[in-house]
This record gives structure tokens, C-alpha cells and sequence, in this order.
């Protein structure tokens, strides 16, 4: 089972006031570097900003379960809508957990 978490931020106070992101696991059943995104991982978030001074933080998770194998490596992908240039994510905010379910 895994459950992960991805915040983001947006310095956008005027402009393109509107944005979605999102965030999905990848995995690497070798563990090497040639990532594929896992079915049904992803989370999305709409922001609509109101001309606000400051940052604007957003955030989205999900909980599914994956068949794993020993030493695959899994990571959390970030994706910013096409509205905004300001989008990043947050420092220290996005999370993974790994559970495992079985013998």
C-alpha cells in the first residue's frame, strides 16, 4: 500500500489566476532510471487564485495499492498546469509511505 502526499505553491498574484497541478508515483521495477507512472496514482488539485499577496499553497494525495518487487524504486512526480509559470513544489511538504500488505 502506498500513500503520498505533494504540496505545491504558487507566487502568481496576477496574471493567470487559475491553475491545476498534479502529482503521480512512477516506478522502476529494476531500479534503475527508466521510470513509468503507476496506473491510477494520480492526484490533481484546481487552484483559482483572487489577486492574493503572498504564496498560495495547495496540496493533494492518494492512497492505492501496488504490486512491488524487491529493490524497485517508486517516486512522487510533480506536473503544473499550462496556465501558470509560478507553480513549484513545496520544500520539505511532499511525503511517501510504503506499507507493506502479504506474507
Amino acid at each position: 500500500e502506498v500513500s503520498f502526499w505533494s504540496q505545491a505553491e504558487s507566487f502568481n498574484q496576477f496574471g493567470a489566476p487559475r491553475t491545476r497541478f498534479s502529482s503521480l508515483i512512477q516506478t522502476d521495477p529494476a531500479g534503475g532510471t527508466s521510470f513509468s507512472s503507476v496506473v491510477g496514482s494520480t492526484c490533481s488539485a484546481y487552484v483559482r487564485e483572487n489577486n492574493t499577496t503572498g504564496t498560495l499553497a495547495y496540496g493533494c494525495g492518494k492512497t492505492f495499492v501496488v504490486d512491488a518487487v524487491a529493490n524497485e524504486t517508486l517516486r512522487i512526480s510533480f506536473f503544473r498546469g499550462p496556465q501558470t509559470t509560478t507553480g513549484q513544489t513545496s520544500q520539505n511538504e511532499s511525503s511517501i509511505y510504503i506499507k507493506f500488505l502479504g506474507n
